[in-house]
Order: structure tokens, then sequence, then C-alpha cells
């Protein structure tokens, strides 16, 4: 499969480094706040034995909520090193996502925690309707881990 996207490092940043580094920090923000309606949004179904969510409805809403927010936390990256300058310049795949990935001088650690978000919180919870507190609990880990990533990532 062809991904047509263009990357290039050595981009000219559209903002100051300060400019950029604020919007970084603003996209950040949004991310972390994306994570905690996920996790309320959890609060709305009770657990049975431990194990299982008995509303797959707000499953599957807090999975879609906390995929963004590693989406978010990605599009944060971008654009604090100036690979997009607005929200229209964003991917429009998981495929264009790993290739920014790939990008990263930290790549390993965000390509894995990526794709245990997609296949855990987008594949199963939210198309399969998975409704384990597991399959939960690790993909919401796994973009607060990016999140943690990436916010460091500038110091």
């Amino acid at each position: 499969m062809y991904i047509n996207i263009s990357i290039s490092m050595s981009m000219k940043k559209p903002y100051s480094a300060d400019v950029a580094n604020q919007k970084k920090a603003e996209m950040l923000s949004e991310a972390r706040r994306y994570v905690k309606n996920a996790k309320e949004t959890l609060k709305s179904t009770d657990i049975i034995e431990n194990a299982l969510y008995t509303d797959v409805k707000y499953v599957r809403k807090a999975a879609g909520i906390a995929y963004l927010a590693a989406l978010e936390a990605i599009e944060a990256w971008m654009m604090g090193v100036g690979l997009i300058q607005n929200k229209k310049d964003k991917p429009e795949s998981i495929e264009a996502y790993q290739l920014i990935v790939n990008q990263m001088s930290f790549k390993n650690k965000v390509m894995n925690k990526l794709n245990i978000a997609y296949e855990t919180l987008h594949i199963a919870a939210y198309y399969r309707k998975n409704r384990t507190t597991v399959n939960m609990k690790l993909g919401l880990k796994a973009v607060e881990d990016i999140i943690d990533i990436i916010e460091n990532s500038g110091k």
C-alpha cells in the first residue's frame, strides 16, 4: 500500500521555538483532557467480576476518545517540530501516523505504545466491541505513556 505523505525533518518551522512549544504544550494538555474524559466515560458502566464492563456503548465511546488522545499527542510533536502548521495538515491513517513516529528520535518507545493503543482501543474495543477491563487499562496506559514521552521529549 502506498501512502502519500511527505515528511521532511528539515522543514522550516512556521513558528518561533517559543510559539511552537506553546502550541505543543496546549495540544498535549488537550490530549490529557481526552484521557481524563475517557476514564470518566468508563465510570458510566459497571464492572462484572473485575473483568468486563457491562455496557459496551460506554466502552466504545471511551476507547474512541482515548485513541484520539494518542493521535493528538503525536500531532503535538509534529506541531512542535514544524511538520504541521494546523489541524488540517494532520495524517489521515494509522500508517501515516506510524511513518511520522518513525521520524522521532525516540521512535521505538512511541511506536510500541501507538501500536498497543491502536490494537486495544481502536480495533478491539471500538470496532470489535471488546469490553474487558484488562484491554482498556492496557490501552489507556499506552496513551498516557505516549503523552508523557512526547511531553518530555523537549526537555
